[in-house]
C-alpha cells in the first residue's frame, strides 16, 4: 500500500519558505562578518532540511540543487574554503534558484528555466570541485625538501593556447568565467590576455551580455583531455579552442594571439639585433660617471 504524499506537500513549501527566509538573513550577517560560525552553521542546516524535505517528497529536482549548496556550504563549515564576495553571491543565486522552484512547484506554474538550473548547478558544483582538487594535490613537505624545477621537469610540461570565448547569454545562465580562469590556474603557470574585439560602444552595451573573451597561455602538466574537463559544463554556451604550443606567443593590442613561424621569427630577431647595433653610443670617462651617479 503506498503512501500519498501530496497531502504533506503544503507542510513542505510553508517550511522551505521559512527555510529560505532563515538562509538568506544568515547570509546577511555573512556578507558583514564572514567568520560568524554560528551564522555558517545555520545556514547549511537550513539548506540541509531543504534538501531531506524534497527529496523525501519527490522533488527531486529542488533536492539536487539543494544537495550541490549543501556540499558547498559544508566546505565553509569546516573552514577548508572562506565565504568570501564571490561565493556569497553564488549562494543568493543557489538561494533564488531554490526558492523559484519551490514557487513553481507550489503554485503549479511553468518549471524554472533548465539552463538557468544548469548553471548554478555547474558553478556549484566548480566551486566545490576546485576545493577537492586544490585539497589533493597540495604537498606537505618542508620548503627544503621541495625538488630544484630543472630543465628536464619544464621540458616534461605541457604548453598550450586556450582561447576561451563565452557566448553572448554565457552570464544569463548563471555562469562566471572567472571560475574557470581561477581552475586553469591551479593547473599549471597560466599567461591570460583579455580578449576586447567583441567590445561594442557604450552607447550600444548590454550589460547583461557577455562580450569579453580570454587567451589564456599554460604551462601544466595536464593533458589536453584535462584542460578540456574544465570546461565540460559549459561547451555549449562558449566559443572553446585548445591548441598545443612548442613556440612562445605574440599577442596583438587586441589581446589575440598571432603564432609566428620560426623563419619569420628569426627574421624578426635580426631585425632587432640590427636596430640595437645602429642604436647611438655615448662614452664617458669612468670617473665623471662614478662623480654623476654619487
Amino acid at each position: 500500500m503506498s503512501i500519498d504524499l501530496t497531502r504533506f506537500h503544503s507542510s513542505f513549501f510553508n517550511e522551505s519558505t521559512d527555510q529560505l527566509e532563515t538562509a538568506e538573513r544568515c547570509l546577511l550577517v555573512l556578507e558583514r562578518s564572514a567568520d560568524d560560525q554560528e551564522s555558517v552553521n545555520e545556514l547549511f542546516r537550513a539548506i540541509h532540511s531543504i534538501k531531506g524535505s524534497a527529496g523525501t517528497l519527490g522533488f527531486e529536482a529542488i533536492a539536487s540543487v539543494a544537495h550541490e549548496f549543501e556540499s558547498v556550504l559544508e566546505q565553509v563549515r569546516k573552514k577548508d574554503r572562506r565565504l568570501d564576495d564571490e561565493l556569497v553571491g553564488l549562494c543568493y543565486a543557489a538561494l533564488d534558484l531554490i526558492s523559484a522552484m519551490v514557487v513553481s512547484a507550489r503554485d503549479e506554474l511553468e518549471p524554472v528555466d533548465q539552463s538557468r538550473i544548469s548553471g548554478v548547478v555547474s558553478r556549484l558544483v566548480q566551486f566545490y570541485q576546485m576545493q577537492t582538487v586544490r585539497a589533493a594535490v597540495t604537498p606537505i613537505i618542508e620548503p627544503a625538501l621541495e625538488p630544484a624545477v630543472t630543465s628536464e621537469t619544464l621540458a616534461k610540461l605541457n604548453r598550450f593556447l586556450i582561447k576561451f570565448s563565452p557566448l553572448p547569454d554565457f552570464c544569463r545562465s548563471g555562469n562566471d568565467p572567472l571560475l574557470y580562469l581561477r581552475e586553469l590556474s591551479t593547473k599549471g603557470i597560466t599567461t591570460v590576455r583579455l580578449d576586447t574585439t567583441r567590445l561594442v560602444p557604450l552607447d550600444r552595451l548590454d550589460p547583461e551580455l557577455t562580450l569579453l573573451g580570454w587567451n589564456i597561455e599554460i604551462e601544466t602538466a595536464v593533458d589536453k583531455a584535462g584542460i578540456q574537463s574544465i570546461f565540460e559544463w559549459v561547451q555549449d554556451i562558449c566559443e572553446l579552442g585548445i591548441q598545443e604550443l612548442n613556440l612562445p606567443l605574440v599577442f596583438d593590442d587586441d589581446g589575440a594571439s598571432v603564432f609566428v613561424a620560426p623563419n619569420e621569427r628569426a627574421a624578426k630577431q635580426h631585425e632587432l639585433e640590427q636596430a640595437e647595433r645602429r642604436r647611438p653610443t655615448v662614452h664617458v670617462r669612468a670617473d665623471r660617471l662614478d662623480s654623476l651617479i654619487n
